[in-house]
């Protein structure tokens, strides 16, 4: 059998090839990028869209809720530090700042900074506003984020439900004197959670308002420190807390050490139990993450 040159280009022009080599080199590839591109602006993200719920939504306005603090003599007026760049002086030099009416505590922007990161992810960007406790403390039309301590927290926890948490002040003993401390405890255990230095503790609770059915978190510690902290935990953990409750309510408690930050949370409990299925699904996340002995995060 004689080959000729012809022949072989003729054969390498053939429709088929051709169409082959673009199928192969071109949309092979398209393909293979689209879904991995899918699966990062989407399929990955299904967890925290099941678990924000009403918040992932740009068309519906969400309220975030922060204690307003003012000063006593209610002048407001603050002093605010400048750095001090002539030596000897070794301290922070003052200014004045006046006409604010009222300030945030800074834990509790912290905690609001790492949450609307979370919201971002998903892409909520609009709709967004931060609600005045002072006139808005009955507002329950909307979904609903309260941070830190304040009226607001105290009204969910009378109205809304599941409420897996209780909150209160009992006697501790501290350097052989008894004093009231506030705590909050699971509901369906004894353990009743102090701030005793160093270990601070920090709650991220959903729920829904039950008459509206909006949803509904709040997220505080119990001192400065777990605020901080608890607000780190839920943007770095939203996704594994997606993947292992969805969209049911859910409650997770972080503990936290004074002499190292931040950023030294882990997870100390949680209520109620992952499903079987979410542990059969998300295995890792479940092992990891979860599994009683190692709720490190």
């Amino acid at each position: 059998m004689t080959v000729t040159l012809d022949g072989i280009i003729s054969s390498l022009t053939n429709n088929d090839i051709v169409a082959g080599a673009i199928l192969g080199s071109i949309i092979i590839p398209l393909i293979f990028y689209l879904i991995l591109f899918l699966h990062r602006k989407y399929i990955s993200l299904l967890p925290a869209n099941s678990l924000l719920g009403q918040f992932k939504d740009n068309e519906i306005e969400c309220l975030f809720f922060l204690k307003e603090l003012y000063d006593i003599q209610k002048s407001n007026e603050y002093l605010f530090k400048i750095p001090d760049f002539f030596p000897p002086h070794t301290t922070m030099k003052e200014q004045r700042a006046i006409n604010i009416p009222r300030v945030f505590a800074k834990a509790d922007t912290e905690c609001l900074n790492d949450v609307m990161n979370v919201l971002g992810t998903v892409g909520k960007n609009k709709n967004i506003e931060i609600a005045s406790i002072e006139t808005d403390w009955d507002v329950w039309n909307k979904p609903l984020i309260s941070i830190g301590g304040n009226y607001k927290t105290e009204r969910i926890l009378e109205r809304c439900k599941p409420i897996y948490v209780e909150q209160g002040f009992a006697d501790i003993d501290l350097n052989g004197k008894k004093e009231k401390s506030y705590y909050f405890k699971l509901k369906n255990k004894k353990e009743k959670l102090f701030a005793i230095i160093p270990d601070d503790y920090g709650i991220v609770h959903k729920t829904k308002d039950i008459s509206t059915g909006n949803d509904v978190f709040f997220i505080l510690g119990l001192g400065c420190l777990a605020t901080e902290s608890v607000g780190r935990f839920f943007r770095s953990q939203f996704l594994q807390l997606g993947k292992m409750y969805g969209n049911r309510p859910f409650v997770a408690i972080i503990k936290s050490n004074l002499y190292e930050g931040k950023e030294s949370y882990v997870l100390y409990d949680y209520y109620p139990e992952p499903t079987f299925i979410r542990k059969i699904v998300f295995p890792i996340t479940w092992f990891k993450h979860f599994k009683p002995e190692k709720k490190y995060t």
